[in-house]
């Protein structure tokens, strides 16, 4: 029989199948994220990265970096706000209703937001979040929130490689659900505590089968408390019926548990 452990090794082995570049017996190009010390995360191809991840710093001219984050603009100094579009290069702090804008855009929300740092890039390059001492019960996320439509019915599976410095807590997740704010189907690695330093970790979020009253589906990380973390490669893919791994219930694994 079986056991979870085996599968949990199983989905580890996979992520770095995912992951590397597709070439037989190269390493994957893993963003450095300084410390010379080496860590590997092993699979069918044995992937050296780099050791603690850096601070993350605001990138200048970041049009989403100027939106006052101030937790005052709240009628309560902790609810949950989201950083929303308003379009022309407009943005606004308000009250969390997870707006859905697509796959391209990572939306800033989570809980005095102001005390937190963010870092999103162009496609295929690193993002992360970032706290010094931000106060108790505050979070920061980045996340997408796109149309569950296109996915009835389906398993999907979120993956990403992750690296942290002394971060509090982090946590990743995959959820379908419908307004208001019900979820329908959803998985997540809040069983999972994890934080402290790490350099390149392979996670992986499976869901599903999607349930046809969802309306909409959110990825993504959060940051809890203070420290750094980075996401690479985050992507949500469909599951094929013929994948080896596929699973009836949902999963989630983190490095080589």
């Amino acid at each position: 029989m079986t056991t979870l452990s085996q599968v949990a090794k199983a989905y580890a082995l996979l992520l770095a199948v995912l992951f590397t570049s597709g070439a037989h017996g190269q390493r994957a190009h893993l963003p450095e994220v300084s410390l010379p010390d080496e860590i590997v995360v092993y699979g069918p191809q044995d992937i050296v990265v780099n050791g603690r991840a850096r601070k993350c710093r605001p990138i200048a001219g970041d049009p989403l970096s100027k939106v006052n984050l101030s937790s005052s603009l709240l009628s309560q100094p902790l609810q949950q706000s989201v950083v929303r579009i308003l379009g022309q290069g407009r943005h606004v702090l308000v009250p969390d209703d997870n707006p859905m804008t697509g796959p391209d855009v990572w939306q800033r929300a989570g809980r005095g937001l102001g005390q937190y740092v963010y870092h999103v890039m162009a496609q295929d390059r690193p993002i992360c979040i970032g706290a010094d001492a931000p106060d108790f019960g505050t979070f920061a996320q980045l996340r997408r929130v796109i149309d569950a439509k296109p996915f009835w019915g389906k398993r999907i599976r979120f993956t990403a490689w992750v690296a942290t410095s002394s971060a509090s807590l982090v946590n990743f997740w995959l959820s379908a659900a419908r307004r208001p704010e019900r979820i329908v189907n959803g998985g997540n690695t809040n069983n999972k505590p994890w934080g402290g330093d790490h350099g390149w970790t392979p996670v992986m979020i499976e869901i599903g089968p999607v349930n046809p009253k969802s309306e909409y589906i959110s990825y993504g990380f959060l940051l809890r408390g203070a420290g750094d973390v980075w996401v690479y490669k985050p992507e949500l893919s469909v599951v094929s019926e013929n994948d080896p791994l596929r699973r009836t219930d949902d999963v989630s694994v983190f490095g080589n548990e």
